[in-house]
């Protein structure tokens, strides 16, 4: 009901089957109960999120796609300026090893995340400024990305100073 209710696409219901039955050959169980068929769903769901954001993205859009996910988590906010995106991935690139970039390669980098869906960008005009600011919000789930820094290799410097602190078997 889970994958029919998410488009009935049959292939991801086969994976989600064959996660489920690796996970109880894996833990010596025979059944399922609903609360541990949640959790699996959960788990399967963020894990498949976060796989395509590994094969989907280059490593500049996910620089750009993390900045946005640890100035979520600071800010304790739903709505970020991309003037504060842009100063933090520049701080990514450093650790990374990469140059800057200027603000109109920064705006290609939004866009693609924009068209993909994976974030929304909204001008707002705010008073005392000469013209409108973008805003980004983030439509995907913050578990998923996490799942993306955590499991790219090539982000393994980002991971190292970001830190190791979510567990899958957290629920939301």
């Amino acid at each position: 009901s889970h994958i029919a209710k998410e488009g009935g696409d049959i292939r991801r219901g086969l994976d989600l089957l064959r996660f489920c039955g690796e996970y109880l050959v894996k833990n010596g169980l025979t059944h399922i109960d609903s609360e541990l068929m949640k959790r699996l769903i959960y788990i399967y769901d963020v894990m498949s999120d976060g796989q395509k954001l590994i094969e989907t993205l280059t490593v500049s859009d996910k620089l750009v796609l993390i900045a946005i996910y640890h100035l979520l988590s600071e800010l304790k906010t739903n709505v970020l300026y991309t003037g504060d995106i842009f100063a933090k991935q520049d701080c990514y690139r450093r650790v990374m090893g990469m140059p800057s970039i200027g603000r109109k390669t920064f705006s290609v980098y939004l866009t693609k995340l924009s068209t993909l869906g994976i974030i929304d960008i909204k001008r707002k005009w705010v008073r005392g400024s000469n013209g409108p600011k973008a805003f980004i919000q983030l439509n995907y789930p913050l578990s998923a990305v996490r799942y993306m820094i955590e499991n790219d290799p090539a982000l393994r410097p980002i991971n190292t100073i970001i830190g190791s602190d979510y567990n899958l078997n957290t629920f939301p």
